[in-house]
């Protein structure tokens, strides 16, 4: 078990460069803002973004050999998910309902512009099951919030690595572009294949505020699929609020259905699903805050029949 921990944290971090000069950020997400504590239950992501120079030659050289991008940026994950079902003090299986699942879990995302378009690629090597310490975690922090135990993480699914593909395109259209605000409109479309999920969506992102450039995006934990940006620092006070919705077709997902390549318990897929999301962010120097409230539609048969809200805080500081 231990062995399985360490090759899972080690899966998690090989993309993380050695040395700093972009943006790290930290987002936490949490249905516990709002009175919950089932299905989605909790996320955290670490990240950093940098610049052209500080990828990989061998990353830099195919893209510039390939798609020949007139920008080109990087950002590096680590984080967790934490997925429970609604009954959660019993130690027995519960049929019918999400299992529990934790996906511990490494990202690299390489964005690139051409023309009017931003295209994002994206790999995610993770590990579902214990190593991915879903239970531990979750019970650590009730423990602190004077929270009852989850009883029931020995029943979670079984382990299994993680690996998922992502391709985003993009199009920033600039709506309002005057000095005082600017209102900006990123239709985007994308595709996922893997064990994470197997997907394809179609959504929008609006912003809105004085000097959007150079501010960071309103990045989503469960699907990240917002283009990064890479936050560009300046000695004012800047804000903008966002706001977006993304439509999706899923096709598998081991988060609903258990394992993929082993017996589980699981809960029966909703194949369209829908996401709408709000927030606000603010910056001064080299430091941003945000937070974000997310509704999230039905994701089994067996949910209750209404959203599931979700609320989101990050914060991050430019190493410029």
């Amino acid at each position: 078990m231990r062995l399985w921990r360490y090759v899972s944290i080690l899966c998690c971090v090989w993309a993380l460069p050695a040395y700093a000069g972009g943006t790290f950020s930290f987002t936490l997400d949490n249905d516990l803002y709002f009175g919950t504590d089932r299905e989605y239950s909790n996320g955290g992501l670490f990240s950093y973004t940098a610049d052209i120079g500080q990828a990989p030659q061998f990353i830099r050289s195919f893209l510039a050999n390939t798609f020949e991008p007139e920008a080109f940026q990087m950002r590096y994950s680590l984080g967790q998910l934490i997925y429970t079902p609604v009954d959660k003090q019993t130690t027995d299986a519960v049929p019918n309902e999400r299992p529990y699942v934790g996906l511990l879990f490494g990202q690299v995302d390489a964005v690139y512009s051409k023309g009017p378009l931003v295209h994002r690629l994206s790999l995610v090597l993770g590990v579902f099951g214990p190593p991915a310490i879903g239970g531990e975690v979750q019970n650590f922090v009730h423990s602190i919030r004077d929270l009852p135990r989850a009883e029931g993480w020995d029943n979670q699914i079984r382990t299994e690595p993680a690996l998922n593909l992502h391709y985003d395109v993009a199009a920033p259209l600039n709506v309002l572009g005057d000095e005082a605000f600017a209102l900006t409109l990123e239709p985007y479309l994308g595709l996922s294949f893997g064990n994470v999920s197997t997907s394809a969506r179609a959504g929008f992102v609006w912003r809105f505020g004085p000097d959007l450039e150079g501010q960071p995006a309103a990045l989503s934990i469960r699907h990240g699929h917002e283009v990064p940006r890479l936050f560009k620092p300046k000695d004012s006070f800047r804000w903008h609020i966002h706001a977006g919705a993304t439509g999706e077709v899923e096709a598998y997902s081991t988060v609903v259905e258990g394992n993929l390549f082993r017996s589980s318990l699981e809960a029966p897929d909703k194949t369209l699903q829908w996401e709408g999301r709000f927030g606000a962010l603010a910056s001064y120097g080299r430091y941003w805050l945000g937070f974000g409230v997310s509704a999230i539609s039905r994701r089994h048969d067996f949910q209750e029949r209404t959203f599931h809200r979700i609320g989101e805080i990050r914060f991050g500081i430019s190493l410029f």
